[in-house]
């Protein structure tokens, strides 16, 4: 083609010129994004319970998105987790990654099956979902979510406050934001055992002798190992889940004074249950 080229330079240009001024027209027809979401036939949903959520809460609201999953035919498998990957190791907290059939053979893309799921597994009145654009990631912040605001500042009840008030601006426009979540997670019940050293000085309790009792009989400690099969295993020696978990169990621990007597724990300490966060985000 170069010789014929050669021979018509002058409407070659013109055509040329003509092709690049009406690219210009097709600029503001044309959809156009940096890096446009593509379907990987997967989709990620993060599902989060109750800050005081325990384990099994979580599981059976698991299994219920699941099960709301499976139910599409345009879903092959499903794989659940809970409380692994950036989730922090929290027990409200668990990912659900799906694997789609191949685009050939279901009608709806990723993202418009996502568009219908999202009003299904938000039916929960003890979870709620958000969905992760899986090729979107390496172009995204931290979380992996496509927009994300860090609102930072000396105050953490002020930062607290600011972030709901950005939050509910944002689920004011459903056409613009879905899924708007926050890092700030408050509402765990936290027991706070608060020494109270006059009173364990007069009976002979040191501060030390307190900690010590709450994290044997409360936290646990190794007592040993056990070999079995070439594996070894700590023991570990702590109260029964049932006699450690409530606030009232504490009046029933014993500390032992210098004289070898047993004062109740209850009458050496002040015991506060306050919510907690499971975890702070600095940057």
């Amino acid at each position: 083609a170069l010789p014929a080229v050669l021979r018509w330079r002058v409407p070659i240009v013109l055509l040329g010129v003509a092709v690049f001024a009406g690219s210009f027209h097709f600029l503001g027809v044309l959809r156009r994004e940096l890096t446009p979401s593509q379907d990987l036939s997967r989709v990620q949903v993060r599902v989060q319970t109750p800050a005081s959520a325990s384990i099994d809460l979580t599981d059976a609201e698991m299994r219920a998105c699941e099960e709301v999953l499976l139910a599409r035919p345009e879903v092959e498998n499903v794989f659940m987790s809970i409380g692994g990957g950036l989730s922090l190791g929290l027990v409200n907290t668990g990912n659900l990654n799906v694997k789609l059939v191949p685009r050939d053979q279901r009608r709806l893309s990723s993202q418009e099956l996502v568009a219908e799921l999202r009003p299904l597994l938000a039916k929960g009145a003890a979870r709620r979902a958000a969905f992760q654009d899986l090729s979107q990631q390496g172009f995204t912040a931290r979380r992996g979510f496509p927009v994300e605001l860090a609102i930072r500042g000396r105050d953490w009840a002020t930062l607290a406050t600011a972030a709901q008030q950005v939050m509910e601006r944002m689920r004011a426009d459903e056409r613009l934001f879905a899924d708007v979540d926050s890092d700030y997670r408050a509402g765990m019940p936290e027991t706070q055992i608060v020494p109270d050293r006059a009173r364990a000085a007069h009976a002979g309790v040191s501060v030390e002798d307190i900690a010590q009792a709450v994290n044997v009989l409360v936290g646990g400690v190794r007592a040993g190992t056990r070999e079995d099969g070439g594996r070894r295993y700590d023991i570990r020696v702590r109260l029964l889940s049932d006699q450690r978990t409530r606030e009232r169990d504490l009046a029933l621990l014993r500390v032992r004074a210098a004289d070898g007597t047993l004062v109740p724990l209850s009458s050496l300490v002040e015991v506060r249950t306050t919510e907690s966060l499971f975890a702070i985000t600095r940057r």
